[in-house]
Formats: C-alpha cells, sequence, structure tokens
C-alpha cells in the first residue's frame, strides 16, 4: 500500500507518543492547523 505524505507523517509522531502540538514543536517551521491539514492530505508540504 501507497501512503501519502500525511499518512507517513501521522504514523510516525503517533509512533513517538506526540500530539499534533507537542510533535511541532519540536523544530517544525508550520502552524498547528497547516499541520493537521496536512496530515489529512489537505495541504501539501513545499520545501
Amino acid at each position: 500500500m501507497i501512503m501519502t505524505t500525511g499518512e507517513l507523517l501521522k504514523e510516525y509522531r503517533i509512533s513517538q507518543g506526540k500530539n499534533q502540538k507537542e510533535f511541532i514543536n519540536d523544530g517544525m517551521i508550520v502552524s498547528q492547523s497547516y499541520y493537521s491539514k496536512v496530515e489529512k492530505n489537505a495541504n501539501k508540504i513545499t520545501v
């Protein structure tokens, strides 16, 4: 099964035992609402 970027991020975050707020406070430079949309595949990550 091919996973989306959002699914991969969510799986990794959960494996680390963190909620979204804790995960993005570990150095990510995005808002919690943006990250939530990424996990739901409503937004795509750009580099």
